[in-house]
């Protein structure tokens, strides 16, 4: 087990002692669940959704190269010279 001193900006404090009071727990334990659900859950976000967010984005891209879509608006141009235009 582990002990450390936060030095928190005053809007945080706030917040972290009503939720503690709301809990109607201790403020260092509720600061130490917080602090261990964020770094367990951003561990694993790293480690598996990875591919998840690159799926997600190729997916959505797709819309972006079918044909009549903004993007290729100007495929039509290519191999031209612009300034012969």
């Amino acid at each position: 087990m582990m002990t450390i001193v936060l030095t928190l900006p005053p809007e945080v404090e706030i917040i972290l002692q009503n939720r503690a009071y709301h809990q109607g727990q201790d403020i260092a334990i509720v600061a130490s669940e917080l602090l261990q659900q964020i770094l367990l859950t951003q561990n694993g976000k790293n480690e598996r959704s990875q591919p998840s967010k690159l799926k997600m984005a190729a997916l959505s891209a797709i819309d972006d190269y079918l044909p009549g879509s903004d993007l290729l608006v100007f495929e039509s141009l290519d191999g031209e010279d612009f300034q012969s235009l």
